[in-house]
Parts: C-alpha cells; sequence; structure tokens
C-alpha cells in the first residue's frame, strides 16, 4: 500500500485528540514527502498561526494558576 505524501506549508502542533491538530484541523493520515522530514527543512516552515495562540493561552493560563 502506497503512503499519501505532502509537500507541508505550516507546522501544527497535536491537541490533545489524536485524530486533529490543536487548531482543530482534521489530520488524514498523510506523510511529509522524504524530503521534508529534515530539521533544516522543517526550520523554514512558519508554525500555524491558529496552533501558535492556542498554546500561548494554554501557557499563560498555566502560569497564572
Amino acid at each position: 500500500m502506497k503512503v499519501k505524501t505532502y509537500l507541508p506549508k505550516v507546522i501544527h502542533i497535536s491537541g490533545d485528540k489524536p485524530d486533529e491538530y490543536l487548531c482543530g484541523i482534521k489530520k488524514d493520515g498523510s506523510s511529509w514527502h522524504n524530503r521534508c522530514l529534515t530539521d533544516k527543512f522543517a526550520k523554514t516552515l512558519p508554525l500555524c498561526e491558529r496552533c501558535s495562540e492556542l498554546t500561548d493561552l494554554v501557557y499563560k493560563a498555566a502560569i497564572k494558576e
């Protein structure tokens, strides 16, 4: 069986649900293309804006507690 691959445009953060990212976008079961798996490539991608906003909110709430 061939694995579906794609070229990522952003880095997402995993959330509490195994089938979606923190921002709510559903994971589709595909994988990054092999040439995208290096740190060098991944570091060129921006963080998903919504994932970043939600992470900031979670950490700020945790610090206040």
